[in-house]
């Protein structure tokens, strides 16, 4: 299973939403070649658009964290604002102390 990262909150919430439909294209794209994936992104917005109010990294990193521990790859996709956000962050330490390969996706690579 893949864990893919990416960046999400912003003050401007337009940034937000294209955040979520980039990684949720990615998303579909990774799980159409047959490969299983876990975006907390995803995830995460679509339950908010069903009453869960809180979005933001701190709110889901405790769950995101079970998740993180039953995946065995780790990808981040590179999305502008990736390399400053605090989720991305926590999440690839993460990774570094489960001493886990990380593949930075290029946004390119996948038409965005």
């Amino acid at each position: 299973m893949i864990y893919l990262a990416s960046p999400y909150s912003h003050p401007d919430k337009e940034i937000e939403r294209q955040r979520f439909e980039d990684v949720a294209h990615v998303t579909a794209k990774i799980l159409a070649q047959g490969r299983n994936v876990f975006s907390p992104i995803v995830y995460g917005h679509t339950l908010s658009r069903y009453g869960m109010a809180d979005t933001s990294a701190a709110a889901w990193l405790h769950w995101n964290r079970h998740m993180f521990n039953a995946c065995t790859k780790f990808n981040v996709l590179a999305l502008e604002g990736w390399d400053n956000s605090l989720g991305c962050t926590i999440e690839l330490k993460w990774a570094s102390d489960k001493n886990m390969l990380v593949e930075v996706l290029n946004p390119k690579d996948y038409g965005l």
